[in-house]
């Protein structure tokens, strides 16, 4: 079953392979490895918002920290 990847800022967000990806007709694709420059300061950006299954408002990483224990959402906290 095929699913959607997640985007964040134009670029689609592909986690199995740890990159960013945007491609743009016309254009040469962009690849950002996670582990690069920019990719940690896109990856840290995307950290800091909120929850998208419990729509939490604090960033991820606060979010875990705080140890909501009522929330059932995927985001391992």
């Amino acid at each position: 079953m095929a699913h959607r990847l997640p985007e964040f800022k134009g670029y689609t967000v592909d986690r199995r392979l740890g990159e960013f990806r945007r491609m743009v007709f016309g254009e040469m694709p962009e690849f950002i490895p996670f582990q690069s420059e920019k990719g940690r300061e896109l990856t840290a950006e995307m950290r800091k918002r909120p929850c998208r299954f419990c729509h939490h408002q604090k960033g991820r990483d606060e979010h875990k920290a705080s140890g909501n224990e009522d929330c059932r959402c995927s985001c391992n906290h």
